[in-house]
């Protein structure tokens, strides 16, 4: 038996068990962050939790699937909380801050329509995704 390769397999196999519960604390914060924030905190946590879908998707799901006030609330405050750029002065990094949330809008569509098909979760990820389609990235200056 190749010793070696048994090791390397446990490792990597033990290494996505951590992901998982760092992912899995990380999310769980931020989403009872999110049903306690105050007006400032809005747009940061909003983007945070975005950005948690794509790190670790059935997770985010998983965890949302309890809180469905929060859910639902957290999906109507992406217009304005993700997808919104606020108080731009430079032309150049307003439109990069517009590639970077049409790349955010993007990779969030993907993992939807890759969850779509996972029972546990097409409910949910299905939701999102509807919303997803209708959101433009908008500017406040």
């Amino acid at each position: 038996m190749n010793y070696r390769l048994l090791l390397v397999c446990f490792f990597i196999f033990n290494m996505n068990l951590d992901c998982n519960e760092d992912c899995e604390t990380k999310i769980r914060d931020l989403v009872n962050k999110w049903e306690h924030y105050d007006g400032e905190e809005f747009q940061p946590l909003s983007l945070k939790l975005s950005n948690s879908l794509l790190e670790c998707d059935s997770i985010f799901f998983k965890i949302f699937q309890n809180k469905d006030e929060a859910y639902k609330e957290w999906i109507s405050s992406l217009q304005g909380g993700t997808f919104t750029v606020y108080d731009f002065e430079n032309s150049n990094d307003s439109i990069a801050q517009r590639k970077k949330l049409i790349s955010l809008k993007n990779e969030m569509i993907k993992k939807c329509k890759k969850l779509n098909n996972n029972k546990s979760y097409n409910r949910e990820s299905k939701i999102l995704l509807k919303f997803l389609r209708k959101i433009k990235i908008r500017y406040i200056d």
